[in-house]
């Protein structure tokens, strides 16, 4: 039984560092989309009349 708690433990280290390592990637791109989206105002911004 001893194995197995130790597989257990490992397994969900394992699945921790995949969520963080998801959840970094999440906030990258999250970051990145709202560059764009900011890129996007204000160069389109520049064709409206006032």
């Amino acid at each position: 039984m001893e194995e197995g708690v130790g597989t257990l433990a490992h397994r969900v280290e394992e699945l921790e560092n995949e969520l963080r390592k998801s959840r970094d990637e999440n906030l990258l791109l999250e970051k990145r989309l709202h560059t764009i989206e900011d890129i996007y105002i204000s160069t389109s911004s520049f064709g409206v009349a006032p």
